[in-house]
């Protein structure tokens, strides 16, 4: 065979290879993404219909509920091209509730809701789940949710900020039963070994059963940070109300050590952090150092010297 005749294939550049492999590599990573469960939040406006006239709502009615449902990533992403959702009715009257009709549970209506989305996917919560009534006006309160906590956090580890929400809730029922009611707790909450950031869905106790709340629960978020080393030389301020005379001290500086979490280590060179002496507190020749002016997020270790000699200069 003639070397005219055979047919010569071209060989793809390594550029043209290298897009062709990512094509693949995207088309991959898509397909698997789409088919990987995944739980994510929606929020569903809502009607509601035949409100119970005899009753007293506790708190407020929502004109909207959130639901956190698990799908796989192409069912969400079908759920996602649908928001905003059109609004969701529901009646009173088809609800389920307690036998003194005070309690309704908006998740009987979960096969409604579901039709409303027209998705098959998995409603893991309905946020509110409950709808409080009292059977009669009676006397309500707000008071503050207490969360007792055990926390132990890693080495090299705190809390920067602790978060109730909400931190108040309403409270009704009879006003000899509210009366002296002015803090309610959650269930205790033990935690070790922190060292990142942390929710936590915390139920509410009730005072009695007498007394209805306008939720069951509390969401706690604790801001956790990292701890840093840091170390500062303050000049050694003299307080005196001797006027006729002026003194010196020495040493001049003292060097603190601190702890601070490490998103503030940029900002705690403008803080007002003080090295005094006191001429009245005076001990023989030496004065005692006082640190001042720290914040309540920064801890102080230790500082050199603790105290100075000190001569007085004559005016």
């Amino acid at each position: 065979m003639n070397k005219s005749n055979q047919i010569k294939l071209k060989k793809p550049n390594k550029l043209s290879a290298f897009f062709i492999c990512l094509l693949i590599s995207i088309l991959l990573w898509l397909l698997h993404s789409l088919n990987t469960v995944y739980t994510k939040q929606f929020t569903i406006p809502v009607r509601f219909l035949n409100t119970p006239q005899e009753k007293q709502l506790i708190g407020l009615l929502p004109n909207s509920i959130k639901l956190n449902i698990k799908a796989s990533g192409l069912k969400l992403l079908f759920l996602q091209l649908q928001e905003p959702f059109s609004i969701l009715d529901l009646n009173f009257n088809q609800l389920k509730s307690d036998e003194q009709k005070n309690k309704f549970y908006i998740s009987d209506a979960l096969v409604k809701i579901k039709q409303h989305l027209n998705v098959k996917a998995e409603i893991k919560r309905i946020i509110p789940d409950t709808l409080f009534f009292s059977d009669k006006l009676g006397a309500h309160k707000e008071v503050f949710v207490k969360v007792p906590l055990t926390l132990n956090f890693a080495q090299g580890y705190s809390a920067q900020q602790i978060i109730t929400i909400p931190e108040r809730v309403i409270i009704n029922g009879d006003e000899a039963d509210l009366k002296n009611i002015d803090t309610i707790y959650t269930i205790p909450l033990y935690l070790n070994d922190i060292n990142k950031n942390i929710e936590r869905i915390i139920s509410i106790n009730k005072p009695n059963q007498s007394v209805v709340l306008n939720t069951s629960n509390v969401k706690v978020k604790i801001n956790t940070q990292k701890l840093a080393e840091k170390t500062l030389t303050l000049k050694i301020e003299i307080k005196s109300s001797e006027a006729k005379d002026k003194y010196t001290v020495f040493p001049g500086k003292v060097k603190i050590k601190l702890i601070i979490g490490e998103n503030k280590l940029t900002a705690i060179d403008s803080l007002h952090i003080k090295a005094i002496v006191d001429i009245n507190a005076k001990k023989q020749n030496k004065l005692p150092i006082n640190i001042v002016g720290l914040p309540d997020f920064v801890t102080l270790v230790s500082y050199e010297p603790k105290e100075v000699e000190f001569l007085i200069l004559k005016k």
